[in-house]
């Protein structure tokens, strides 16, 4: 086994036989060191078969093979920041097989979650944008077709139809209103119906509409209710160019983060979001550490997991003629402009940097 492997293996070993609850907390792993994630949402119990996984893998925006071009070479070519712990769609199988494995272990399960390797152990892969270091074709055609693809909007959505690789394609619902998660009767029938087909009733994947790049997607799923208690949502926010926190769509997360569980609001287990922030001439393209702070005291999420952060390498005509550039941030310069700001300093939040392969288990 790698050292990737190694080290994520002994975490996950560590979390599933010293956490009596472990199988019920969601878990995120780096699939590239960048963007790229898989998520394994813990299943609710009355969803689980007999002898069922006890996660459902999604595969978030995989960039794995090859460095990125736009239009060719000499127009603009960006590097891979570091060689992806996985390399394709077998060795992001690998991982959830892994997951489930130990799962299934610790759940003390007689058997351990076997399709005899046929069925692919990934329930969706889901993609963020149509740009290609989150709808990479290269990467995506080493993914089983019968996976479905849940694309966050219609352009990414006709783009990955046009490979004629995958079998089922299905565009999420987008919010992009302050009422947008607003469901009537104290529900969330946009979420729990739509995309149909593609994800499980429990399960739902949207569209966080922001300024073009600055869009993002939410991952919101029903947790296992204990006796006497109402279900519960949570979820896992994904802005991997940053996101404004004064779109209608952070109102909207805003608004159902702080109502109950069970009555139509969710609790965000995960925020993942950018440092860094993106120029071009004098121009800011993406939001940074500052608008993650905003978004931060907004949402409460349980951890804010560093992502689509690093130093990448910008060459070609396009990247020299608007003078492309990344401004590095610190979660530090982010606090000391906010307590400038407001007169005092704020609370530090839960910061997480995982690492390429490193899985984080959210608590």
């Amino acid at each position: 086994m790698d050292t990737f492997g190694e080290k994520r293996r002994a975490a996950l070993e560590a979390h599933f036989t010293t956490d009596p609850d472990s199988i019920s907390k969601p878990i995120i792993t780096s699939l590239n060191g960048e963007n790229s994630w898989l998520y394994s949402i813990p299943i609710p119990c009355d969803e689980k078969a007999r002898g069922a996984r006890h996660y459902f893998h999604i595969a978030v925006d995989p960039w794995l093979v090859g460095d990125l071009t736009m239009i060719s070479g000499w127009f603009m070519t960006i590097p891979q920041p570091c060689q992806p712990a996985a390399r394709d769609g077998a060795a992001v199988e690998a991982m959830a097989r892994e997951i489930d494995a130990l799962a299934a272990s610790a759940a003390g399960d007689a058997d351990t979650p076997d399709d005899g390797q046929e069925r692919s152990p990934l329930g969706a892969i889901a993609l963020t944008l149509e740009l290609s270091d989150h709808a990479n074709e290269p990467t995506l055609r080493t993914f089983d077709p019968s996976i479905p693809v849940v694309a966050c909007d219609a352009n990414t959505h006709a783009l990955v139809k046009g490979w004629g690789h995958f079998n089922t394609i299905v565009t999420t619902p987008e919010v992009n209103s302050p009422d947008g998660l607003d469901g009537g009767g104290g529900g969330w029938p946009r979420l729990e119906t739509s995309p149909p087909g593609a994800l499980p009733s429990w399960l739902s994947v949207v569209r966080l509409a922001g300024a073009w790049i600055c869009s993002g997607s939410m991952v919101a799923w029903r947790t296992s209710a204990a006796q006497g208690d109402a279900p519960r949502r949570d979820s896992i926010l994904n802005f991997p160019h940053g996101f404004g926190p004064r779109e209608p769509a952070a109102e909207a997360l805003a608004r159902a983060a702080s109502g109950p569980g069970g009555s139509g609001g969710v609790s965000v287990a995960a925020m993942l979001h950018p440092l860094k922030e993106n120029y071009q001439l004098w121009m800011q393209h993406t939001e940074g550490v500052e608008a993650g702070l905003a978004l931060e005291r907004a949402l409460r999420p349980r951890v804010w997991v560093r992502a689509h952060d690093g130093a990448l390498h910008y060459s070609g005509l396009f990247p020299r003629a608007t003078m492309l550039r990344d401004r590095v941030r610190s979660l530090e310069s982010g606090l000391e402009a906010e307590a400038a700001r407001e007169g005092r300093p704020g609370r530090r939040p839960n910061f997480a940097d995982v690492g390429n392969g490193e899985a984080l288990v959210v608590t």
